[in-house]
């Protein structure tokens, strides 16, 4: 993984935010922010998301294997809420993939929030920035993909500032347990996909694929390049998940579907569900 700069914090710095992360993800407890009143920059954000991640993998285990990437803040309204005019990202990591049909456990997480979202996973390695003519070539599924994120934080801080970007970003964009199904079919266009979301028999609610920046491709072709940018490797294999698609909802216990259309119009289920219970 390639250096980058520290933005506006020391070295040191850097690392003891990172490490107060890593302690609350362990203790599964709610994240602390940035120190101070002051803003951070995103740049130092990321800076510190690197770190994390390092300390990850420095553990040598699975719980530091790189599985994949998200990307979070994909439409204006949390853009805005964290003060961005971007969207963000964070990494995914295999000990926090499950298989449609698993049991995920509140405790385990500081705030679990049930996200919809389009999964994609690679076929090929990723050396250069893609565009959209070029990034379908490297795509070598499409799948119905949950993510039961940990939106835990210690919100506002200290010093009374709220929550931004950099501290969202800083956090691993709140990457929490990631749940994949399998695909009946490949879609034809991601943008007309359609997911109901239920809870038992009572629908939460709907979403389509186009809630993530109006487009699938666009969000892809950001997160892909974004990724590169960071410095982290875009591998065979690695999953690419492009936001959150309709409204989050709170995670309480029950047993829950989402079933996923390959167009509005399509049956239910057609492209595939992921299932699974919250205890």
């Amino acid at each position: 993984m390639m250096s980058k700069p520290t933005a506006d914090l020391e070295s040191a710095q850097l690392q003891e935010y990172a490490r107060q992360l890593l302690s609350a993800y362990q203790a599964h407890a709610p994240r602390p922010l940035f120190a101070g009143p002051s803003v951070p920059a995103l740049t130092t954000g990321y800076a510190v998301q690197r770190a994390y991640v390092a300390l990850r993998q420095a553990a040598g285990d699975r719980s530091g294997e790189v599985s994949g990437y998200k990307a979070a803040l994909t439409n204006t309204a949390g853009q805005q809420s964290m003060g961005m005019t971007t969207p963000a990202a964070g990494v995914l990591f295999a000990a926090h993939r499950c298989q449609s049909g698993c049991q995920v456990q509140i405790k385990d997480l500081a705030l679990a929030i049930i996200e919809t979202e389009i999964g994609y996973r690679l076929g090929r390695a990723v050396t250069a920035p893609v565009t959209l003519a070029t990034v379908g070539g490297f795509i070598q599924q499409v799948l119905p993909v949950v993510e039961i994120a940990d939106a835990g934080f210690v919100n506002p801080n200290a010093a009374g500032r709220a929550m931004v970007g950099a501290d969202l970003v800083a956090s691993n964009a709140a990457a929490g347990v990631y749940i994949v199904g399998t695909p009946l079919q490949a879609p034809a266009d991601t943008d007309a996909v359609g997911i109901d979301l239920y809870c038992g028999d009572n629908l939460l609610g709907s979403a389509l694929g186009t809630d993530s920046l109006g487009s699938q491709q666009a969000a892809l072709v950001w997160l892909i390049n974004h990724t590169l940018a960071q410095g982290y490797p875009l591998l065979p294999g690695h999953l690419l998940m492009t936001g959150s698609l309709g409204r989050v909802q709170l995670a309480r216990p029950g047993h829950y579907v989402a079933r996923y259309r390959t167009a509005q119009t399509a049956p239910a289920g057609d492209f595939g569900s992921v299932a699974f219970e919250v205890v």
